[in-house]
């Protein structure tokens, strides 16, 4: 520091902490006394309590020890208190301590952080993410104490033995609508000859081409989603996005502007001949419950009419296990 340097030092117990000091206090400090010191701040009191000049100090520290006399006195050491409520300083004695304080310090004491809120806002969201979440609670559990377990994938050998479990029977069909050539959707045969050419091609493994179910897939190719897909003048799979949103949109008490990064990837969605889009998304639950996913696939709509300037007519989810499709 050029002209003055100003110090923060946060005592851990208080007044408790300082009396603890004050009997190593001194011009030297044996280094195994530095070394047990909680903050380099610390140091600095070991050296003020030994001045001369810093008598107010000492007596906060529980009673006057020695001090190193041949310092000379050049320190101007206060101590003082912010009476409770009132906002004022005061002396050990009780008088006021107005003047005593640059405006710019004890202002500091005041300060708020403007974006406290973001703090605690996660900075990324997944479209996923929006299925059945109170995103409130999500956001205020972003650092938990202890961290989740991560999370492996089952090794293959697993799956030869003891088969797929029902989510990796999901993410099997998932694959299969992601790279099927739907000009292959005539009839069962065509199905299944499709689907053993994915199998071929690695596109799929063997556990994963025995758990996709052939008649359910050609259930799709008939129903009126199905053909509407299929008839689209644009048709896009597997459509990942990623963008700037408006954090309010998920979060409460966000400040305005805040943003979050918003990805997704949406299963598929088509343009028809009026210009108008469908969102469609593949489910494989067991017992369908459209409404969970409602936020979600609202989201879906939602970024596709910002990216593409086309109004969403239709929000679709098609679900494999009972062939329903529901309109959202």
């Amino acid at each position: 520091a050029r002209d003055k340097l100003i110090l923060t030092c946060a005592l851990t117990g208080g007044e408790k902490r300082l009396r603890a000091l004050a009997p190593w206090a001194g011009a030297t400090v044996a280094p195994e006394r530095l070394a047990g010191c909680q903050s380099a701040g610390e140091w600095v009191l070991l050296y003020a309590l030994s001045r001369p000049d810093a008598h107010e100090l000492r007596q906060a520290a529980g009673g006057v020890f020695p001090t190193a006399a041949e310092l000379e006195s050049r320190w101007d050491v206060r101590v003082l208190t912010l009476e409770a409520g009132e906002g004022r300083w005061l002396s050990p004695e009780g008088k006021s301590a107005a003047g005593v304080l640059p405006e710019t310090l004890t202002e500091g004491y005041g300060w708020r952080y403007p974006h406290e809120t973001a703090v605690d806002t996660p900075s990324k969201l997944t479209a996923t993410q929006l299925k059945g979440r109170d995103l409130d609670r999500e956001a205020a559990e972003q650092a938990p104490a202890v961290l989740p377990p991560p999370v492996f994938r089952r090794p293959r050998f697993l799956q030869e033995d003891q088969g797929l479990t029902a989510a990796e029977r999901g993410t099997a069909v998932h694959l299969a609508m992601q790279f099927f050539d739907f000009s292959q959707s005539a009839d069962l045969e065509s199905v299944r000859a499709e689907l053993d050419r994915l199998e071929e091609k690695r596109f799929l493994t063997p556990e994963q081409r025995a758990a996709v179910p052939e008649e359910k897939i050609l259930g799709f190719f008939r129903s009126d989603a199905g053909r509407a897909m299929l008839a689209a003048p644009r048709l896009e799979r597997e459509f990942k996005f990623s963008l700037l949103a408006d954090a309010g949109t998920w979060y409460s008490g966000v400040r305005e502007g805040e943003q979050v990064l918003f990805q997704g990837v949406i299963d598929c969605w088509f343009e028809d001949e009026k210009g108008e889009l469908t969102v469609l998304d593949f489910k494989t639950d067991r017992f369908p419950e459209p409404t969970q996913y409602i936020p979600q696939v609202a989201a879906y709509a939602a970024t596709l009419e910002r990216m593409t300037g086309k109004k969403v007519a239709r929000r679709l989810l098609y679900f494999f296990a009972d062939g329903s499709t529901h309109e959202v």
